[in-house]
């Protein structure tokens, strides 16, 4: 599973500086940021997907028996 997960193109690291940066800087902030393309999708599945479905989905993305 690691593998597969290595393989998986990650947030660009100064996008992700650049959040950290901002939320540092803001005297309010959110609990919850999204940074990077992969998590802006996930999300979107998590939300119009059922439950089963979007499971299903990353256990076999990932290559994972749910059977065991």
């Amino acid at each position: 599973m690691r593998e597969v997960i290595q393989k998986i193109p990650k947030a660009d690291p100064i996008a992700v500086a650049r959040v950290i940066v901002a939320i540092a800087e803001n005297p309010n902030p959110k609990l919850r940021y999204l940074v990077g393309r992969d998590a802006k999708i996930q999300l979107a599945l998590k939300r119009s997907l059922p439950w089963r479905t979007y499971e299903k989905l990353i256990a076999n993305f990932l290559k994972i028996d749910q059977n065991s």
